[in-house]
């Protein structure tokens, strides 16, 4: 057998991928009030017990980004970030690997896609919000097993680029990945 060959059989590749909004943890948001709002999801504030909560707001009337956090129930923060301030937004994806529970010929990717602002002084970074969750594929090479016929992916990265859309939409400002 060719050495090409070799290495495709002992792939495990599915035969579909089904996409479930709930393998994915990222931000809840929506338009109002001719405003891009955003906050932790329901579920991240119930995993950590309501330690940590963030706001977002992107309103383009008054041109500015309004950022609020909350942490250890009582301490609040906020910054406001003028547009002008803004130079462009950032979009970066990372895909951790890790074994997967069902077998251990096979593995999962988990998928994070990073929102952030790059601000003019000094190329400043303002991390908005993360999206993380399944991902789809095994990259490596792990035997001659066949693996499943259904692949698990979570909607973070729809979610993420919806999102970058808007905020693109709202703030005028370019994508940089």
């Amino acid at each position: 057998m060719p050495a090409d060959a070799r290495l495709f059989h002992g792939a495990h590749m599915s035969l579909f991928v089904l996409r479930l909004p709930g393998l994915a943890m990222g931000p809840a948001f929506k338009m109002k009030d001719g405003q891009l709002r955003s906050r932790s999801s329901l579920f991240f504030c119930l995993l950590t017990l309501g330690l940590y909560f963030k706001r977002i707001v992107v309103d383009p009337q008054a041109k500015v980004v309004r950022i609020r956090r909350r942490v250890l129930w009582f301490l609040s923060f906020q910054r406001e970030i003028p547009f002008s301030h803004i130079d462009r937004i950032d979009y970066a994806y990372r895909e951790t690997v890790s074994r997967s529970f069902w077998s251990r010929y096979m593995y999962n990717l988990m998928d994070t896609f990073t929102v952030s602002l790059v601000l003019y002084d000094d190329e400043r970074w303002v991390r908005l919000w993360s999206f993380a969750g399944e991902g789809s594929g095994e990259p490596f090479w792990t035997g001659w097993r066949v693996g499943p016929l259904v692949d698990l992916e979570g909607s973070q990265e729809e979610d993420s680029l919806y999102f970058v859309e808007l905020l693109q939409y709202f703030t005028g400002k370019p994508l940089t990945r």
